[in-house]
């Protein structure tokens, strides 16, 4: 939710930098001070944008890699603390009775 809520902000901010006085306009109202200081220091306003972009992708970035199927989890990298290699996915597949296709016998 948090990582939602700062990307609307971003994409806000990224729309008040470029129409904010259409905007202001066109709803009818005055420009608020916050605004005018934000036009008034554009390069700051820039650099906030980019540090909550920064922020809300750390907070995205938890190095999870899970396989599931039929919305049960047949490998997670967070459980074993590593990436699996193919052979250990095709075998937790195959568990859950899908079978390998032999590439061999494929012209």
């Amino acid at each position: 939710m948090a990582v939602q809520l700062a990307g609307v902000a971003q994409w806000g901010m990224i729309a008040l930098m470029f129409a904010g006085s259409s905007i202001f306009a066109t709803l009818g109202m005055a420009e608020p001070q916050w605004y005018k200081g934000m036009t008034e220091n554009k390069m700051s306003a820039f650099i906030m944008v980019f540090f909550a972009n920064s922020m809300a992708q750390s907070m995205t970035a938890t190095g999870a890699f899970e396989v599931a199927l039929d919305g049960e989890v047949i490998y997670s990298k967070l459980a074993s603390g590593r990436m699996p290699n193919a052979g250990e996915l095709v075998r937790a597949l195959e568990l859950r009775g899908f079978v390998s296709a032999d590439v061999s016998a494929v012209e």
